[in-house]
């Protein structure tokens, strides 16, 4: 989840993931884009038992949520929308933005125009924006994408690098967003844990704030390898962007030499994008993010929210404290909060504003280690399971195919070449899985040998 202005705040070197709600700023827009809008009648209604709850224009801020997605996301996304609208929005009333590569079907609009409060719009993403630029060497991307695809997760897919660099710089320009001055970004498969009794997006604008996060995390460091000597090029080339008094401390450990892997937000788009690292390497917009906002906005400017709990698959953001989450009437559990454990960067950030950790965290701590070696072993029968499920797919479907087609009607020519494909990316994503779970469970298992790296899912 992400929120930003003509400003920004994103629902994660060190990165901010999960709800990220932000400024969007004044950059030049492309022509128009094919879109729709539906539930466009003004809305002021009353709900029952919050008294009356006026939505005009004139009590909102200038804000949306925003959501890349495909028709086939449907009934994951439903669910993220029905959490926020029911934790936050009904009592707001904000519109909505679905993007897409393709049309969206009737029935995606139907629905998802049905579950929201404020009005819905549709719109393609432009060809030129889900494409390689002419200065990229396509094979060598293809070749890329060969090498990576069993070292981590998404090495082998060409979609996830097109959307990483969609959000990274095209995303904000799309004609569905111009009027708008902060956006929150919202997945499918996402939750919001507890009721949020105040508006983030007013919030951010009372307080000057242009950048807002609830999980912040480490980048894998394999799929960036040269972001960073990329970025300090861009800092010598352009000194005028990078202000005093920035977060240049939350994203790098010895003022800026080397980057220690935790992301904020962009304005650098154009000068990564010749390096060609999107499709290269594995760049990911939430590094992108977070090193443009930590560069380039203040440390005032940056805003982490404890009140707003999130769940974005595999992490948790629970608020610290009892009493919060009883007066906010959270369900999540204290356990899986992800803030205090050791792939977590929000204590660098606590560190570099100087704030106290939360009333509740010493609690926190015992809890959160019993868990994370719970996790570590569900993890790994979970993933084990699905690769066993996989191959047994695949098998049947390859015996099947031999048979007569009349003696199988179910059987459809070519899918198990399908089933293989699944397969194979079930086995990179288990590949890359693993070595987490080598760094997960290394104190557990004794001693290892001196390392400068730091351990993971560990607390603070």
């Amino acid at each position: 989840m992400t929120l930003h202005v003509r400003s920004l705040f994103f629902g994660g070197l060190c990165m901010v993931t999960g709800v990220v709600i932000a400024i969007l700023f004044d950059f030049p827009r492309p022509e128009t884009i094919p879109s729709e809008v539906y539930n466009e009648s003004p809305i002021t209604w009353s709900h029952s038992g919050l008294g009356e709850i006026a939505r005009n224009e004139s009590q909102r801020i200038n804000a949306t949520f925003v959501t890349l997605t495909r028709n086939s996301d449907l009934w994951e996304l439903v669910k993220s929308i029905r959490s926020v609208e029911d934790r936050f929005n009904r009592n707001h009333g904000y519109d909505w933005v679905f993007l897409n590569d393709v049309p969206f079907e009737e029935e995606f609009k139907n629905v998802t125009s049905s579950l929201t409060s404020g009005k819905t719009y549709y719109g393609l993403v432009p060809k030129e924006h889900w494409s390689y630029p002419d200065w990229i060497d396509q094979r060598r991307a293809a070749q890329t994408r060969k090498e990576t695809a069993t070292q981590y997760m998404y090495g082998g897919s060409e979609s996830y690098r097109h959307m990483c660099r969609f959000f990274s710089g095209f995303f904000f320009r799309h004609e569905l967003l111009e009027k708008y001055d902060y956006y929150w970004r919202v997945e499918p498969e996402t939750e919001l844990f507890c009721d949020i009794d105040f508006d983030p997006f007013r919030y951010m604008k009372d307080n000057g704030k242009k950048y807002s996060f609830v999980i912040s995390q480490h980048e894998f460091e394999a799929t960036i390898p040269s972001l960073w000597n990329t970025v300090k090029s861009f800092v010598k080339t352009h000194p005028e962007h990078i202000p005093q008094g920035n977060s240049l401390g939350f994203i790098s450990d010895d003022g800026g030499e080397t980057y220690n892997r935790c992301h904020f937000y962009l304005d650098f788009f154009n000068f990564l994008d010749k390096e060609g690292g999107f499709f290269y390497e594995r760049w990911g917009d939430a590094p992108v993010h977070s090193i443009a906002a930590s560069l380039m906005l203040k440390k005032e400017e940056i805003h982490f929210f404890n009140e707003i709990a999130y769940y974005h698959p595999p992490f948790m953001h629970c608020p610290t404290g009892e009493p919060m989450k009883r007066e906010l009437k959270c369900h999540c559990s204290q356990r899986r909060n992800f803030d205090w454990m050791e792939w977590s960067c929000l204590p660098k950030f606590f560190d570099l504003h100087q704030l106290p950790k939360p009333s509740g965290y010493d609690e926190e701590l015992p809890l959160i280690a019993e868990e994370a070696d719970r996790i570590v072993e569900d993890d790994k029968i979970a993933q084990a399971d699905r690769i066993a499920e996989a191959e047994s797919i695949l098998e049947n479907e390859r015996m099947a195919e031999g048979a007569e087609a009349a003696g199988h009607p179910h059987i459809v020519p070519g899918q198990a070449r399908q089933s293989e494909s699944d397969l194979t990316k079930l086995r990179a994503e288990n590949a890359a899985w693993k070595r987490i779970f080598s760094k997960m469970t290394r104190r557990r298992n004794g001693p290892q040998k001196p390392s400068s790296k730091k351990e993971v899912w560990r607390p603070r």
